[in-house]
């Protein structure tokens, strides 16, 4: 089967249009060693944009989800309508960012992410409220889109 020619947009996917580069660079370094340009560098540089962006958004989801989960587990009150304010925040910093191989990329992560943002809350509500992390569920209670689109859990109750 040859090759597709067809290539990721620049404008509609950066990310998938870095890697795609940094392989055309390396494939291009292949074919013409005596070329005076610096192919390897070329390629891993074109290639760390494309992770900058991945980091970039895994850590905005991993917040969004931390604070989703502040939502729907913790019993505290007060700080309720920062939160909301704050996932509200992220999501646009995300949609900013998210092109739709990023989109995917992450989807396929969401478990991966969802680990992280838990420890995040371990963390952050050690002291204020240490029961939270036992509340928390194993795996991600809601799906991508929930997680990126309008969706607010319901706050948990005192009994809980």
């Amino acid at each position: 089967m040859p090759e597709t020619l067809e290539r990721p947009s620049y404008e509609e996917d950066f990310y998938a249009w870095a890697l795609d580069q940094a392989e055309r660079l390396r494939a291009q370094a292949a074919l013409r060693p005596n070329e005076p340009l610096d192919w390897e560098n070329l390629a891993e540089e074109i290639e760390g944009l494309a992770r900058s962006d991945w980091r970039a958004c895994a850590s905005l989801l991993e917040q969004i989800l931390a604070h989703l989960s502040k939502l729907a587990f913790s019993t505290a009150q007060e700080p309720r309508a920062h939160w909301r304010k704050e996932v509200m925040t992220l999501r646009l910093d995300l949609e900013d960012l998210l092109t739709p191989a990023l989109r995917r990329a992450l989807e396929a992560d969401l478990d991966r992410r969802w680990a992280r943002a838990v420890r995040r809350l371990e963390i952050a509500s050690r002291d204020v409220e240490p029961a939270l992390a036992a509340r928390l569920p194993a795996s991600c209670p809601w799906s991508f889109e929930q997680v990126v689109g309008d969706f607010f859990p319901e706050p948990a109750s005192a009994a809980d």
